[in-house]
């Protein structure tokens, strides 16, 4: 069953949703606190993963292009093209 929903858009964003909702039934209650935490950092991490995020931090060690842009997000390829994808734009 897990398997046949594993690319289901719908009904990831449905369970999640159910179990955020849950997080914060129990953290209203003032329960398990720090593992709503943990539980809730593991559900950012899935939803990154499901729709294919990937994040990474920028510093001079990593960065293979000194631009002047605005807030360089994520230089991604696609049909042979390079992307630079800002905050503001797409270049």
């Amino acid at each position: 069953m897990a398997a046949e929903n594993v690319s289901n858009q719908e009904v990831f964003e449905n369970n999640i949703s159910q179990a955020e909702e849950l997080i914060e039934k129990t953290r209203d209650k003032e329960l398990f606190l720090s593992d709503l935490d943990r539980i809730n950092a593991n559900i950012n991490i899935l939803k990154n993963q499901f729709n294919k995020i990937e994040t990474f931090n920028s510093t001079p060690e990593n960065r293979i292009y000194n631009s002047r842009q605005n807030s360089p997000v994520k230089i991604i390829r696609q049909n042979s093209r390079s992307y630079i994808i800002n905050q503001k734009s797409v270049v």
